[in-house]
């Protein structure tokens, strides 16, 4: 690996602008890359100054001034850069966007962004990048374990941001991809995916991109700019996927996981360790030591996360299931436990999971308040559930539904998006997590 030893930062003495500094850590972390690779730093929000006294403190440590303009976004700002970056909460199709396309500026994303810095850096680590509507966490976590120390993981998945990986040094990237970081496009000769997999693909986030198709689109990027030499990894099984034809793709159904483990797995968790396998062999690690890896396996957080057992009964956290697909996948896998459900609908069809509730008399289910929540009511009777709007008292029904039932399981499963009571499924999950420790043994 030929890494660059030059100390001049990519945006020596450039005017930068910085699109969303957000609540949520990942425009701070932009923001602190940037200014280490010696950027002229303005931030822009269009929340008033008050929201980010946390954000500015933390940068003010700089040797570098950041000039900020809260409150709105205007067209000057964008003038005034040389390159433009965005949030990874601003969407492609914002108007913003549009604006530095039709000046003629350089603009990154985060993803864009890493790709761009390692061939700035002359870095050209393999890369494996990851996505999926379902199973992209689990599959990255796994398939890093299983290729060992030199993997190093990360892109969505919290704490490990691209911008904080992109100075480490190892084997591999092993990439959580979202459709957020592969909608904006790839302009440099970037280290492009030795290995890209596809999960599958639901309907979700059609809230951000307008229709299916689009949506379909942006997750085919991640085999798209790959060389012909690339291999894409699809499960053949998977109907959702059935549909693409790319040269080089190699279906990793047919892996036998009893060859490498005695354990047993749910049926999806099967299929990402199949991928994770299967990278591991491509990229030569052997047998003996894939099977002494599973052994070990991490638990991807809020993916059906066990938090705790108390008094027989077991807390598990699956705040990551965000559309009604997930939630049914959980429902179908604990059929007798009680789900709190519900939240914000992002423009996802909650048919399928109505006929479900209905079909198989599901009534142990406490509600969280939101959008979503009133789109899957109206098709029940209200007082058959209960409502709320805080994860405190969420938890004190669903122990007591529990009780009464003689449940063994409570599973947080939204099947919804969170926001409204909370600032993403990540704050939801750590919400039910500490209430759930703290519940007396």
């Amino acid at each position: 690996m030929k890494v660059s030893n030059s100390k001049k930062g990519m945006f020596e003495n450039k005017k930068v602008l910085l699109v969303g500094l957000g609540i949520l850590g990942g425009g701070l972390s932009m923001a602190r890359f940037l200014l280490k690779e010696g950027a002229k730093l303005r931030v822009i929000d269009k929340k008033p100054k008050e929201f980010f006294s946390k954000e500015i403190k933390s940068l003010s440590n700089s040797k570098h001034t950041v000039e900020y303009n809260f409150g709105e976004h205007n067209i000057s700002d964008i003038k005034w850069a040389n390159v433009v970056v965005f949030n990874p909460a601003v969407p492609y199709v914002s108007e913003m966007v549009k604006s530095a396309l039709k000046l003629k500026k350089v603009i990154y994303n985060d993803f864009s962004l890493f790709q761009d810095y390692l061939v700035y850096k002359g870095n050209h680590t393999p890369q494996i990048w990851i996505t999926g509507t379902r199973g992209k966490t689990t599959t990255t976590l796994w398939t890093a374990h299983l290729l060992g120390k030199g993997a190093i993981f990360g892109g969505n998945i919290v704490g490990n941001g691209l911008q904080k990986i992109c100075y480490a040094k190892g084997n591999y990237f092993v990439l959580e991809t979202s459709n957020f970081q592969l909608e904006y496009p790839l302009y440099s000769k970037v280290s492009l995916p030795e290995v890209a997999v596809l999960t599958n693909i639901f309907i979700d986030h059609i809230n951000r991109h307008g229709t299916f198709a689009e949506y379909k689109r942006v997750k085919h990027m991640v085999f798209s700019y790959q060389k012909e030499t690339g291999v894409l990894l699809l499960n053949a099984k998977e109907k959702s996927i059935s549909d693409i034809k790319q040269k080089n793709k190699k279906d990793i159904s047919k892996i036998d996981i009893n060859q490498y483990t005695k354990k047993s797995f749910a049926s999806h968790q099967e299929i990402s360790l199949k991928f994770a396998i299967y990278i591991a062999k491509y990229f030569n690690i052997t047998d003996k030591e894939i099977k002494t890896r599973i052994n070990s396996l991490p638990q991807a957080p809020m993916r059906q996360e066990v938090i705790t057992k108390v008094k027989g009964v077991t807390y598990i956290n699956d705040s990551a299931s965000t559309s009604p697909d997930a939630l049914l996948i959980a429902m179908k896998s604990h059929r007798n436990a009680v789900f709190i459900v519900g939240g914000t609908n992002a423009s996802l069809d909650f048919t399928d999971l109505i006929r479900f509730i209905k079909k198989e008399k599901i009534i142990n289910l406490i509600f969280l308040s939101g959008t979503a929540t009133d789109i899957i009511l109206k098709s029940f009777k209200k007082e058959n559930f209960q409502i709320t709007n805080n994860m405190k008292d969420a938890v004190t029904l669903a122990k007591n539904i529990a009780k009464k039932s003689k449940s063994k399981e409570i599973i947080l499963s939204p099947g919804a998006k969170s926001f409204g009571l909370f600032k993403n499924e990540f704050d939801r999950g750590d919400k039910f997590t500490k209430i759930v420790k703290g519940i007396k043994k």
